[in-house]
């Protein structure tokens, strides 16, 4: 856990001591405009979810060609333009649902 503060160093030069209140708080900053959202990786998701086994998301099925990686080269030219938090959620072709859990078109 400590360790991630390694990069504090690295990122911000010589002075970094000085400088971290100030990166602290552009990083809460950022993270409030983005509504506290991230795209996480599959294992780190599934940890998510074995720690809170008992919340309702972690009890929901998915289509079996909603999960795993995507690949890049069946995506669409568009698909990579950002949308921004206020989009709607893009529709799944392969269901006709709206996917409100993966950012990309299956």
């Amino acid at each position: 856990e400590d360790l991630k503060y390694e990069i504090f160093p690295w990122a911000l030069g010589t002075n970094w001591r000085n400088k971290i209140s100030s990166f602290l708080q552009k990083k809460e900053r950022l993270w409030a405009r983005m509504n506290y959202r991230s795209i996480v990786g599959a294992k780190c998701c599934d940890d998510l979810l074995m720690i809170f086994a008992c919340d309702e998301i972690s009890r929901r099925t998915r289509q079996p060609h909603h999960g795993g990686a995507r690949r890049t080269y069946l995506k669409s030219p568009l698909s990579n333009m950002p949308k921004g938090p206020k989009s709607l959620p893009r529709e799944c072709k392969l269901c006709n649902m709206v996917d409100t859990c993966s950012p990309e078109p299956c």
